[in-house]
């Protein structure tokens, strides 16, 4: 959808287009800010799961609100969904303007909302970042991550990375530490990219957390993936986002509330860049290296450590 087809959009709903902003969502997808008030998300694919994604949430304080859904003939059919814009800043953008006593109320203000969340129960689990990668049903969320893992592993063997020792002592691990994937508490709704670009913040304050394509169900605990993620490795030198992880930790939302918490997070962690190594090819495969290398030293119970939890 071009610019110019987005104002016809507008006006053929009596909007005027003030304002107008183009910006990549999830897996490159062009989304339209209008107005400073909506976003718009169009496809040439269905739609259906991300509509579904929207109206799951609809109760729920801090989320944006479907305005408008359905068809718009530009090249061929476009499908649409429209819903409000939250205002503020994202976490990155927010951040160093962050007072101590702020940084510590959105954290608390995020336990809070991830405990609304993670309140939607499923019915079974989805096993994998961003997206379904094991067939459903599984057993329990232990065997869908030996599932996950054995994909993982099947998958790589081909690349030509796949034969550095780190690979080893990656998977090494995961089999090790797979015990502590015993506990579960059901499956609930995860919003499942779950990190600063995401969460909106106006003012100081929590304003909601935007992005719900990739929203599935799991384990409280695997939200908390990608907030450790960018702590360690934020998209700027010096990004403050350990106040405000550490706030939410104290805060003891659901997603914390879990035995060998340090052992599940370096298996998520373990696995989110196996899995971005696969999906590349192996052309990220030396950055990911060098993260894996950090999550097998131990970084999350450092990390948790120097967050005081």
């Amino acid at each position: 959808m071009t610019k110019e087809q987005v104002v016809t959009f507008f006006n053929s709903r009596g909007i005027p287009v003030d304002s107008l902003q183009t910006v990549k969502g999830s897996f490159d997808k062009d989304i339209f800010l209008v107005n400073g008030t909506h976003v718009l998300r169009p496809s040439h694919a269905d739609m259906t799961k991300e509509l579904d994604s929207f109206r799951r949430i609809a109760h729920l304080q801090h989320v944006p609100r479907i305005v408008d859904s359905g068809t718009f003939e530009s090249d061929g059919t476009c499908q649409f969904i429209l819903v409000s814009l939250l205002p503020g800043d994202d976490l990155i953008g927010a951040q160093e303007n962050l007072c101590e006593a702020e940084s510590e109320e959105l954290g608390r203000a995020l336990a809070a909302f991830l405990d609304s969340l993670h309140g939607i129960s499923g019915t079974s689990w989805d096993i994998g970042h961003y997206v379904p990668l094991v067939p459903q049903p599984v057993q329990s969320w232990r065997s869908g991550h030996r599932a996950y893992r054995e994909f993982l592993e099947s998958s790589l063997k081909d690349l030509p990375c796949a034969e550095k020792p780190v690979y080893g002592r990656a998977f090494s691990l995961l089999r090790e530490l797979e015990d502590s994937l015993s506990f579960q508490g059901g499956p609930v709704l995860l919003h499942n990219d779950f990190h600063p670009k995401n969460i909106i913040v106006n003012r100081g304050r929590f304003s909601g957390v935007i992005d719900w394509e990739c929203s599935q169900f799991g384990e409280a605990d695997f939200e908390l993936c990608h907030l450790i993620h960018w702590c360690l490795f934020p998209p700027k030198e010096g990004s403050g986002f350990h106040p405000v992880l550490g706030s939410l930790l104290r805060a003891r939302p659901r997603c914390t509330r879990v035995s060998d918490l340090e052992a599940r997070l370096t298996i998520y962690q373990i696995e989110h860049e196996l899995v971005q190594i696969l999906w590349s090819g192996g052309s990220r495969a030396a950055e990911c290296e060098r993260r894996l290398e950090v999550w097998l030293s131990g970084a999350v119970g450092k990390l948790l450590a120097g967050l005081n939890y």
